[in-house]
Order: C-alpha cells, then sequence, then structure tokens
C-alpha cells in the first residue's frame, strides 16, 4: 500500500474476504467436511499413501493444456488432488475479482516455492484448461463425488510433495475459517498470502537457526569499523562552541560528514558553518540546485579563509550559496569578491557620500528608518570584507550632519 489513504479500501476488503472465508466454513460444515477426510499420511511422500492424490500425467496420458505440456517438458511432476466437500467452493468470490482457489494457490506459491507460472488449475474452472474427458478420468482414478474438486498442481519434483500437503493443510484451515496468517497488501486494495504468523515454539532469534559462537576478535573488529554515536558527536560539537540544541540537531543530521571533514576552528567559525549548513543545504535541495552534499574541497577554502581573518563570519551563508549556484567556478574566484582588500576603508567613505546624497528623497523620515536604508544599500557592497559594526559607524557618523539637512 503506497498511500495512507487506500487503508479503508484495504481494510474494506479484507473484512469482505474474512466474511467470505466464514460463509465457506459453514458450507463445508453444513456439507459434512470434516478435518479428517483431508487429513494427508505424513509418512513417505503424499502420493503414495494418500488415496486423494494420483499421478495426472498417468491418468490423463495426452493433454492439451499449454502449461502442463511446458511443466512436463522441464521435466515437473503433475498430480491431482481430490478435496472432499469442495466442489463448487473454490470459484467462491472472496475479495474483488479473486475467487477462493487463489487461497490455495498463494500458499503453494509461497510455501512450495514452484519455478514458473501458472502451477495449478481445478476442476471449478469450465471455460478453459483441461477438457471434460480429462476431469472425467481424473474423476475416476480419485473416486471422486460430483460434489468433489480436484486439483491438479505441477512443479518440479523437490517441490511436488510440498505442494500437495499445503493444498490439504490449507483445505483443513478452511474448516476453521480465517487462518491466522500475515497477509500482503496490494495496490488495487487486494490482498495476498505473505507468511505463517510464528507459533509459541517459535521465537526470535529463530529457534531452527543453530547458534553460533561469535569470536571476541569478530566483536572487537565490528566495534572498531562503528561510526561515532551522536551523543559522541553531540559532545564534540558543544565542545566547539555549539549550545547543545544545535549540537544534537546537527549530530544527527546527514550534513554531519560534511561539518567533520571541513573541521572548523571552535567558536564564532563553528557555530556560523553548523547554522549555514543547516539553513542552506536544504533550501538549495528544495530548489533542485543540489543534488547532494558539496565536496568538502569546496567548503574549507570558505572556511579556512574565515577563520583567517580574510573573509568575516556574516558572509558565510551568501559564499555558500554562490558556491552552490556557480558550482563550475573556481573557489578562489567565488572567495575574491569576498575578501577583504587595502582600499576597503576610502571605498566605503566614497560609497557612504553617494548614498548619502540619494537620502534627500527620504526628507521627513525618522532617522532609524533613513539608517536602515543607508545600510541596506552600502553593507552588500562590503560584506565579508568589513565588520558590520564599522560600517554602521561610518554610515551614522556621515549622516549625522547630512540627516539633518534632509529634514530627519
Amino acid at each position: 500500500m503506497d498511500n495512507h489513504r487506500g487503508l479503508p479500501q484495504l481494510v474494506h476488503i479484507e473484512a469482505f474476504r474474512q466474511l467470505n472465508l466464514l460463509r465457506v466454513r459453514a458450507e463445508l460444515r453444513r456439507r459434512g467436511v470434516t478435518a479428517e477426510m483431508l487429513a494427508c499420511p505424513e509418512k513417505s511422500l503424499a502420493w503414495e499413501n494418500s488415496p486423494n492424490v494420483v499421478d495426472a500425467h498417468a491418468v490423463m496420458g495426452s493433454c492439451d493444456y499449454a502449461p502442463i505440456n511446458a511443466g512436463l517438458d522441464r521435466g515437473e511432476q503433475v498430480f491431482a488432488v481430490r478435496l472432499p466437500g469442495f466442489g463448487g467452493l473454490l470459484n467462491h468470490r472472496t475479495q474483488p475479482g479473486v475467487t477462493f482457489a487463489r487461497e490455495f494457490a498463494d500458499r503453494v506459491r509461497v510455501i512450495a516455492c514452484p519455478v514458473h507460472r501458472p502451477f495449478m488449475i481445478h476442476s471449478d474452472i469450465r471455460d478453459h484448461g483441461l477438457d471434460a474427458r480429462q476431469w472425467r478420468l481424473l474423476r475416476q482414478a480419485l473416486g471422486a463425488e460430483s460434489g468433489d474438486a480436484i486439483v491438479v498442481v505441477w512443479a518440479p519434483e523437490e517441490d511436488t510433495d510440498t505442494a500437495i500437503r499445503e493444498l490439504f493443510v490449507r483445505a483443513q484451515q478452511a474448516l476453521v475459517g480465517v487462518p491466522a496468517e500475515t497477509r500482503q497488501a496490494f495496490g488495487d486494495g487486494t490482498n495476498g498470502f505473505e507468511r505463517i504468523l510464528p507459533g509459541p515454539d517459535r521465537m526470535y532469534p529463530d529457534t531452527d537457526t543453530p547458534p553460533l559462537p561469535v569470536p571476541d576478535a569478530m566483536v572487537v573488529e565490528i566495534r572498531e569499523r562503528l561510526p561515532e554515536p551522536p551523543w559522541s558527536r553531540q559532545s564534540r560539537y558543544e565542545a566547539l562552541g555549539l549550545d547543545s540544541v544545535a549540537a544534537w540537531r546537527l549530530a544527527a543530521a546527514p550534513w554531519a560528514k560534511l561539518f567533520d571533514a571541513v573541521a572548523p576552528a571552535a567558536g564564532t567559525v563553528a557555530r556560523r558553518l553548523a547554522t549555514c549548513l543547516e539553513q542552506r543545504i536544504p533550501y538549495h535541495q528544495r530548489g533542485g540546485r543540489l543534488a547532494s552534499l558539496p565536496e568538502p574541497t569546496r567548503v574549507v577554502p570558505l572556511v579556512r579563509a574565515t577563520e583567517a581573518g580574510e573573509i568575516r563570519p556574516e558572509a558565510m551563508a551568501r559564499i555558500f550559496d554562490a558556491l552552490v549556484e556557480r558550482r563550475n567556478a573556481p573557489v578562489e574566484e567565488v572567495l575574491a569578491a569576498y575578501r577583504s582588500r587595502p582600499h576597503d576603508l576610502e571605498e566605503l567613505e566614497r560609497s557612504v557620500q553617494e548614498v548619502l546624497a540619494g537620502a534627500t528623497a527620504l526628507a521627513g523620515r525618522p532617522r532609524d528608518v533613513v539608517m536602515r536604508w543607508a545600510m541596506g544599500v552600502v553593507m552588500p557592497r562590503f560584506l565579508g570584507r568589513l565588520d558590520p559594526a564599522l560600517v554602521m559607524e561610518r554610515v551614522a557618523a556621515t549622516f549625522q550632519a547630512g540627516l539633518s539637512e534632509v529634514g530627519t
């Protein structure tokens, strides 16, 4: 089931299936069918001791049904099984488009594991398969009455006995009603047999698996290859200066390996990098610009330049975006636009004067509005190159006289 919206349909169809299994049980009991009538001797092969099993190929001789002929060409065995009192019930609808016969076919498919499909046909089918003469010959060989059903199954020799016994097992369970089993859901809302539910004698680890000693050297080797536990990562990130919540999120994040590969210095740079990865990687993944994590070699130069004071930490997220969006550009080319330069202060003074000249349009506005506008114009030009506090100080000092002129 691909979507939870299909669950109501799935439940409805399974309830319909179980209701019809109970109806089959009621009909079998009305017909007087008992478990003893469906028993198969445990000793030797099923067809050697059970009167309800015969070699179908030996009885019918030639056959025009293509799947059986294909099985015979592969060297498979073909047997007919009599199910007393089941006549007409194998065609009983249990699910939309599914009949009671599939309860038997699913058991054979999962438990006996025949290689090829189909591997079974039954006498309630009238429109294809064996002809009337062949069914009559099989009924005579099995001593079947009109109220009985006959199932013909073909499979490799090593699977045939298991297949026959599963037919009898499922027939006996029909007398109980709804068998205890795990079923698999299909996309159309129907379901099929998956496995038998374990009984009280089967607990995990499997009781049918012999215990094996595990050498101490293997335990040591596995322990050495285990990844670092998340709680250890969290402690290590906290030692780098991250708060406990940020460290916990990073320890469980898929980009934790990228963070470790970059190995930022403790303090501001580590905190900035953790925040940058947490915010920008999902953003670019949602936008389809990032199919996988960036290579550490593309992020390391940014972090090292920030640690060396060549780039201000405030620019880390903006530069990371540029590295992702300009994936073919050399890293140094991207970083160059954000590195501090010898004449940054002189350029800042010119930029502030240019912005001041355009501030006349804000005459009458409050001082804080004008300052925010001025910083919004000036700061992007110097992001990564100058301390925002220094830019704010220069803007405030330069605008001090100019602001009075524009009436603020």
